[in-house]
């Protein structure tokens, strides 16, 4: 239950700062090489949704877990970026939503492995 309010918390804060007009948030610079380092904020978040995501269905079958997560990450990353079209000075980022979607695996290796780190302390 903890897991899952955490999870339903932090996408309604991912929900809250993607409605947001893009003048209210800090733009982060773009250097040289033409990278916008708001990206690694993107997967970054995300990274985070898909290990509170798969902390809060432990319970299920992995499988279950993985394709819930596939399944919703994508959705719900492609809907916050979409909806972006409909909000004055924001805009849809296909580069965003890479990010956005490049983190759910990311998150779900570090908590697989974290939980191989645990059950090896266990034993």
């Amino acid at each position: 239950m903890f897991w899952g309010i955490l999870f339903i918390l932090w996408s309604m804060l991912i929900i809250v700062f993607s409605v947001m007009p893009d003048d209210s948030l800090a733009k982060m610079g773009i250097d040289n090489s033409g990278f916008r380092w708001d990206y690694l904020e993107h997967f970054g978040v995300f990274v985070f949704f898909s290990i509170l995501y798969l902390q809060w269905r432990k319970a299920d079958p992995v499988k279950k877990r993985i394709w819930g997560l596939i399944i919703i990450g994508v959705i719900f990353a492609t809907s916050t970026e979409l909806f972006q079209l409909f909000i004055q000075s924001r805009n849809f980022n296909y580069l965003d939503l890479l990010f956005n979607v490049a983190g759910l695996p990311i998150g779900a290796i570090l908590i697989h492995q974290l939980h191989k780190i645990h059950l090896s302390a266990a034993t």
